[in-house]
C-alpha cells in the first residue's frame, strides 16, 4: 500500500495509521525550502554593517565569514522547518501532516478542494491554498491563516491532481 520512497521514515508510521485500508497514496512530498534572495541580500548587508561598526579597522575576511554564517543559518533554518511537514494526495483526500512535539493532521475530502488558489513561483514551485481562516485580533486588525500545500514542486501537476480528485467526487454524486 505505501511505497517506501514516497514518504520519509519520520512520517511513515503516522501515515500508515491514518490511511484507511482501501486508501492509496497518489502523491506525497515535503515542501521545497526556498531561501529568498532578498533575505540573503539583507542578511549579508546587515552582517557587513555590523562587522564594519564592531571591528576597527574593518577586516573584510571576517565580515565575509560572518555573512556566510548568516546565509548558512537562514538556509539551515528553512531546511529544518520544511522537513517537519508532509503533503499527501490519496485517492480519497488530501492530507497535511506537521510534526513538532506532536503530530497535527489536516484532512481535506474532495468537496473541500473545489476552490483552490494557486500561486506559482520560479522553477515550477508554488502554493496551493484550499482553506483560509479570517479572524479579528484584539486591535481589530484582521488575521488571515491560509492552509494548503506551500512551496510544492511541480505545482501545476499537483494542482491537476487535486482538481481531478474534486471533479471525480462531483461526478460520483
Amino acid at each position: 500500500m505505501l511505497k517506501k520512497d514516497f514518504v520519509s521514515a519520520r512520517f511513515k508510521n503516522k501515515l500508515e495509521r491514518e490511511l484507511s485500508p482501501d486508501e492509496l497514496i497518489l502523491w506525497a512530498d515535503e515542501p521545497t525550502p526556498i531561501v529568498a534572495k532578498n533575505f540573503l541580500l539583507l542578511g549579508i548587508f546587515f552582517a557587513f554593517l555590523i562587522f564594519s561598526s564592531i571591528i576597527k579597522p574593518f577586516n573584510a575576511a571576517s565580515a565575509s565569514l560572518f555573512a556566510a554564517l548568516i546565509v548558512f543559518a537562514i538556509f539551515l533554518w528553512s531546511q529544518i522547518q520544511f522537513k517537519k511537514t508532509l503533503y499527501i494526495i490519496t485517492n480519497k483526500r488530501a492530507l497535511i501532516i506537521k510534526r513538532n512535539k506532536t503530530f497535527t493532521i489536516r484532512s481535506y475530502p474532495p468537496h473541500l478542494l473545489q476552490f483552490i488558489y494557486l500561486t506559482e513561483k520560479k522553477l515550477g514551485i508554488g502554493d496551493l491554498i484550499f482553506e483560509e481562516n479570517i479572524s479579528v485580533r484584539p486591535n481589530n486588525a484582521p488575521k488571515v491563516q491560509q492552509f494548503g500545500f506551500v512551496n510544492v514542486r511541480k505545482v501545476r501537476l499537483v494542482e491537476q491532481m487535486l482538481r481531478s480528485l474534486a471533479k471525480n467526487e462531483l461526478e460520483q454524486k
